[in-house]
């Protein structure tokens, strides 16, 4: 598989705004098959990782924007492992099933929104900017949809 050359300007880590080009990117990204493409360095310490529940458990990384898909059953994304303050992802519903299929942020031992609960995206279209603040309050989760 040849996968097209990408030369625009990539938005700020979790800004869900892009140029046409990011567009038809991540348009032509949807008609792939997942198994043959699960991550694409592209930049600024950005990495995109393409999972499906195959995938699941997936251990999030500071720095990944997550496309998940959920059409095949339900993905649990595991909370950093050796976490510290400022570490970050983004998640996103690729192909707009979590309603029917949702995505389980596990906390990994830490609190999430000052809660010792996992988080739960459940809507369809949904998308989430994970960010680890401390260990009292653990996880900030900011939901976009």
């Amino acid at each position: 598989m040849s996968i097209p050359a990408y030369t625009g300007t990539l938005p700020a880590n979790g800004s869900s705004t892009y140029d046409s080009d990011m567009q038809a990117y991540l348009d032509w990204f949807n008609n792939q098959d997942i198994p043959a493409i699960n991550s694409l360095v592209v930049g600024s310490g950005v990495t995109l990782v393409f999972i499906d529940h195959t995938d699941s458990p997936h251990q999030a990384v500071s720095g990944q924007e997550i496309w998940a898909n959920t059409t095949g059953g339900a993905i649990t994304i595991l909370g950093f492992a050796g976490v510290g303050v400022g570490d970050n992802c983004d998640i996103f519903d690729w192909k707009n099933t979590f309603n029917t299929n949702n995505v389980t942020f596990d906390r990994n031992t830490k609190n999430v929104e000052g809660a010792a609960a996992n988080y739960t995206l459940s809507t369809d279209g949904e998308e989430a900017h994970v960010v680890y603040t401390e260990d009292s309050y653990g996880y900030g989760i900011k939901e976009r949809s």
